[in-house]
């Protein structure tokens, strides 16, 4: 396997949100945490999403760095 796939797997798989963050944040407000809020079908794939689009927005303005004008 080459070394661009190995890490666009890597990327692909890994978490981009910081659980315990998230979790003193919801608990704060008095409420619960499922765990299928951090999965691909929640959170941290709404995240992904949404970084996808602000790269390509970013690439599609002739740019290398993902501003927050991006998002």
């Amino acid at each position: 396997m080459s070394e661009e796939k190995e890490k666009k797997g890597e990327s692909e798989s890994k978490s981009l949100v910081v659980k315990n963050a998230v979790g003193e944040y919801i608990r704060a407000k008095g409420l619960k945490v499922s765990s299928d809020l951090y999965d691909e079908e929640g959170l941290n794939g709404i995240l992904k999403g949404l970084l996808d689009k602000a790269c390509k927005r970013c690439e599609n303005n002739g740019r290398k760095t993902v501003m927050k004008q991006d998002l």
